[in-house]
């Protein structure tokens, strides 16, 4: 086996000033191969909102705006995790915080970045466009048929007062169906992302082979990477091959995104007539009463993979009860994924509010 007998270079091109590493390259094809699928999701229709006014409020624009902050909070939220999780050895080297071309994103980190960005901006964009919906309406004359302008000339742009467009924003804000289509919206795109993340992660799990980090401890299996003595473990350095947790790791990461990428096909893209649903083309729009399920299927076969990959992994982590930290994470991911799962079906069986008329 290839692995078994190579020990990778972590450089790919040293220009003397300058060195391009694996580690970066492939952290930006994995940034790149999760916007990929998300696009090829968005084109189902699907991935920023789909059907009415959902759809109309995620434009292209705003879709890749979203996916561009999502990654950029992901990645600092990764090294956050990762230089917390590491204190004392990065409190002695300040700037080795910065070093990242040299590894160390954490994946719940990526993970709780991405997620606070998305909330965010998911919120931020329904609102804005609400906004501009009743500062429209506000603006059309009570008599449609009334017209005071010349051909050609539309009304002025609205003079309102500081507190009326306060009285709108507060408005927006507390408008029920803006809720509905906020918490509706935030549940698609969740699910879209992580069949993005699976597959990003699926990428990216390989910079640390390059780098010589994410393995487990020795063994004879015929799969089992050579690691240079350099960085071995204390106390191992006799050993010189060791279980490949990035490699585990990457290939349970490929079978979660096909496992969700079909899932959310089946869930959110429907094709052909369905009865009683305006058609609209070839493609159906529907309202969708199970926005939500791949999120917390991620949440819930995600963190029992991790739970399980934690016992061979070597990391210094802070432990309680046996269980490392994060363990415990994957723990409370666990029960998250369930949470969220009866979540979504309780608050989509309480709500009549029908956002897609």
């Amino acid at each position: 086996m290839f692995l078994h007998n190579y020990i990778p270079n972590p450089i790919l091109l040293d220009l003397g000033f300058y060195q391009i590493r694996w580690y970066g390259l492939i952290l930006a094809l994995a940034v790149a191969g999760g916007f990929f699928i998300l696009a090829r999701l968005r084109r189902y229709g699907q991935a920023g909102g789909y059907g009415g006014q959902v759809s109309d409020l995620f434009t292209k624009d705003n879709f890749f705006n979203l996916l561009f902050w999502v990654a950029i909070w992901g990645i600092i939220g990764g090294r956050l995790v990762h230089v917390l999780t590491f204190f004392d050895y990065y409190w002695q080297r300040p700037l080795q915080i910065l070093a990242i071309w040299n590894g160390g994103i954490a994946f719940y980190g990526v993970f709780a970045g991405g997620l606070i960005a998305a909330g965010v901006l998911t919120r931020r964009v329904i609102l804005s466009e609400a906004r501009i919906r009743q500062l429209a309406e506000r603006a059309k004359p009570k008599d449609s048929s009334y017209f005071p302008y010349d051909k050609g000339e539309g009304p002025p742009a609205m003079t309102s007062s500081r507190r009326s467009r306060a009285g709108i924003h507060r408005s927006a804000r507390n408008d029920k169906k803006n809720k509905t289509i906020i918490h509706h919206s935030l549940f698609i795109i969740l699910d879209a992302l992580v069949v993005g993340l699976a597959f990003g992660q699926f990428i990216g799990r390989w910079g640390n082979w390059f780098n010589q980090e994410l393995f487990g401890g020795p063994t004879n299996l015929p799969w089992g990477i050579p690691i240079d003595i350099w960085h071995r473990p204390v106390g191992l350095e006799n050993f010189t091959y060791f279980h490949p947790i990035f490699l585990y790791e990457s290939l349970f990461s490929l079978v979660l995104f096909l496992g969700l990428y079909f899932l959310y096909k089946k869930i959110h893209c429907h094709f052909g007539p369905r009865p009683g649903i305006q058609e609209s083309g070839s493609r159906i729009g529907v309202r969708d009463d199970k926005a939500g399920f791949v999120f917390s299927a991620f949440l819930i076969f995600h963190s029992t993979a991790r739970f399980f990959l934690e016992f061979l992994r070597l990391d210094a982590q802070p432990e309680f009860l046996g269980l490392c930290l994060f363990q415990w994470v994957a723990i409370i991911e666990f029960i998250l994924g369930w949470v969220v799962y009866f979540y979504v079906r309780v608050w989509y069986n309480k709500s009549k509010l029908r956002i897609y008329e």
